[in-house]
């Protein structure tokens, strides 16, 4: 889950585990992992969870009705820039109006 954390003046969206509710503070430790039925739909939406990898991943994959599917962080990431046609002129404004530091 995608949920926004207040430092000070900031609101800054970081992703959230869904299972153990901790944040996930680097991207190559979380997943986005999905129901995926076996006769999807055209254009179904299908809702997403951000889960840490290991334990997390494995009981939310275990909680699961329908087939997994997942991603790592980062390709889902990728994925949803692309998907909202972020290209790195538009990233690069982006990162100069909004690049402060959270740390």
């Amino acid at each position: 889950m995608i949920k926004i954390l207040v430092k000070g003046t900031l609101s800054c969206p970081i992703f959230n585990c869904d299972v153990c509710g901790d944040m996930i503070g680097d991207i190559s430790e979380g997943h986005a992992i999905y129901m995926y039925p076996d006769k999807a739909e055209e254009n179904i939406k299908i809702e997403v969870q951000h889960v840490h990898s290991g334990y997390c991943r494995e009981t939310a994959e275990k909680k699961m009705s329908y087939r997994c599917d997942s991603q790592s962080l980062g390709a889902h990431l990728y994925f949803l820039c692309a998907n909202t046609e972020l290209d790195n002129k538009q990233f690069e404004k982006l990162r100069r109006m909004h690049g402060a530091s959270t740390e």
